[in-house]
């Protein structure tokens, strides 16, 4: 068994996401045809597989037989824990957007550059008040805009939606979790769609659309909260999360 072949097992199995931008020589190894049959096939002693995000940036851990009940509790735990990040990363995502005038919601690889970021924040009322309405909602007590970006930098970097690629810590990079994020939302909406939750999924689509257009921050809040409580509906129909 190779070096990478384990490294790659017990990354995938603590539960991190595999991705470009953080560890690019798992993502090359995994990208060769033989090397995935092979951890496939021992992961799937396991009762797990190696799933990839639509945009082929990143790779994580799925269950195989997602009725079993250590692994249906797991996705429990996973849809619990996303519904509590959820509002906060769609807050980010309008500010980022707001500050960059970006015309997409960020994706994996997209750089961010703290002084222009802040500069843009610092010249506008309203990217002030997001901000400490994010910073709000993270439970931070900073006042100060500089220090409040980052703490939230510090903040999604801690949760792996954000690399440093710079000494100084003023140059990141967006992540595959992203990425999941983006084919997590999507499939709750295809999932409302399909069982006649038309109106419900009206409401939220311009939240949770591949453009991810995010413009209603009450919705926003209500959607997450509905998340929460309907994720053991949805958790049972899918084993990716």
């Amino acid at each position: 068994m190779s070096q990478t072949f384990s490294q790659i097992t017990l990354h995938l199995l603590s539960g991190r996401i595999i991705d470009r931008v953080t560890e690019p020589a798992m993502m090359n190894w995994l990208s060769e045809e033989d090397n995935f049959a092979s951890i496939q096939n021992y992961l799937s002693k396991l009762n797990r597989q190696v799933l990839m995000t639509s945009d082929q940036e990143g790779a994580y851990l799925g269950y195989l037989d997602i009725n079993e009940k250590d692994s249906n509790k797991a996705i429990r735990q996973s849809f619990n824990k996303m519904s509590v990040l959820l509002y906060p990363l769609v807050l980010w995502l309008r500010l980022v957007r707001g500050a960059t005038d970006s015309s997409r919601p960020l994706q994996a690889g997209d750089m961010i550059k703290l002084s222009d970021l802040l500069a843009s924040i610092e010249s506008s009322k309203q990217l002030e008040l997001q901000l400490a309405d994010i910073i709000a909602k993270i439970g931070r007590q900073t006042k100060e805009a500089k220090k409040q970006l980052n703490s939230l930098i510090e903040y999604l970097e801690n949760e792996g939606y954000l690399h440093s690629v710079s000494s100084t810590g003023a140059l990141y990079k967006a992540t595959a979790k992203w990425s999941l994020l983006y084919d997590q939302l999507e499939y709750i909406g295809k999932y409302q769609n399909l069982h006649n939750h038309e109106a419900e999924y009206s409401r939220h689509q311009d939240t949770y659309q591949n453009n991810f257009d995010l413009r209603s921050a009450a919705s926003d809040e209500e959607t997450a909260t509905d998340l929460a409580i309907n994720n053991s509906e949805i958790e049972s129909q899918h084993g990716k999360f």
